[in-house]
């Protein structure tokens, strides 16, 4: 799962992400050739995907989840994290941000930029109110609204977890344009670089995204 996983979703040679951390899905084999899960998260993980099998056993295939779901699912996750204190992160709840992008105007065209994006809810819900926003067009990915966010890695050891959850976050919001271009690796492998690589980017350094600040034109 692990490699095919990292052959869709290339890894981003700017910040070393993708959509699994270094420690996902990772396992050690016991003498009887079973596989010991190492980490908690992964754990956890397998339980959630035992539960949504049960649940399809009992009432059908569990396709279709709201997104909004999803991404608070994500944003538990994280809020239980040991090292969320340490990074200094606050997660805006859904409804705040729901209420704050239905006050801005947004329109074809236009870019919109999260300075501290987090799990990139803002990004993706402003994107979300222009249909299609994201769309193929003879074989081009094209873009109704620019959306671009950036995130500060707050410590060495927490390997970016808030930016590859933000991509996940992405996959998420934009499942049907995944689903309806998944005819070929090439086409998923277009939009993890060109949709999750291109949007969310972590800065590893002290200044974050003001080390890279262009000074504007002032003649």
């Amino acid at each position: 799962m692990r490699e095919k996983l990292l052959e869709l979703f290339p890894v981003n040679p700017k910040d070393n992400t993708t959509i699994i951390n270094g420690r996902l899905f990772h396992t050690k084999i016991d003498e009887m050739g079973n596989p010991i899960i190492i980490d908690s998260a992964a754990d956890c993980f397998g339980k959630l995907l035992d539960c949504f099998k049960e649940y399809e056993s009992e009432h059908g295939k569990f396709v279709y989840i709201h997104k909004d779901f999803k991404s608070k699912l994500f944003e538990t996750f994280m809020k239980n994290s040991s090292t969320k204190d340490g990074m200094g992160q606050f997660f805006t709840p859904l409804k705040v941000v729901q209420e704050m992008v239905r006050m801005v105007d947004i329109y074809e065209g236009m870019s919109i930029c999260g300075p501290a994006c987090g799990v990139g809810k803002f990004l993706l819900k402003a994107a979300s109110r222009i249909p299609n926003s994201v769309y193929f067009e003879n074989g081009v990915l094209k873009y109704a609204v620019q959306i671009e966010g950036f995130e500060k890695r707050m410590e060495d050891n927490n390997d970016d977890l808030t930016t590859i959850l933000a991509k996940a976050n992405i996959l998420i919001y934009y499942s049907d344009l995944f689903k309806n271009n998944c005819d070929s690796a090439q086409k998923i492998q277009t939009l993890a670089d060109q949709l999750l690589n291109r949007v969310i980017t972590s800065h590893h350094t002290t200044l974050g995204t003001l080390g890279t600040l262009i000074p504007e034109n002032m003649t």
